[in-house]
């Protein structure tokens, strides 16, 4: 094995500073640009009416909280989160009433 080839296939022990702060700010600036282009997204959910927001297991209130969230984050991971909690509930009412004999 050449000292080229040895070279490519160990990893490097010892990273720069500056190649380490390069590497964070990069990634910095990709998450800002998916948060951007995912925040558009939820813009664009915005001009749907609520019967189809509500068909996704959405509100209106659902797409302000996502919008305020760090401009760090996903939004639209929270927006996950807030239809995964309503049709939990939702599920979680359905069975109580089933199980008291009440109309579903």
């Amino acid at each position: 094995m050449s000292i080229a080839e040895t070279h490519a296939a160990v990893p490097h022990a010892h990273v720069s500073p500056w190649r380490a702060a390069m590497a964070g700010f990069a990634k910095r600036v990709k998450a800002v640009g998916v948060s951007l282009s995912r925040r558009k997204a939820i813009r664009s959910l915005g001009e749907l009416d609520d019967r189809m927001l509500a068909d996704m297991g959405l509100t209106r209130s659902d797409l302000r909280v996502a919008a305020q969230w760090s401009l760090w984050a996903d939004p639209t991971d929270r927006l996950a989160e807030l239809a995964e909690e309503r049709r939990d509930a939702r599920r979680e009412t359905l069975r109580d009433r089933a199980g008291r004999g009440l109309e579903v």
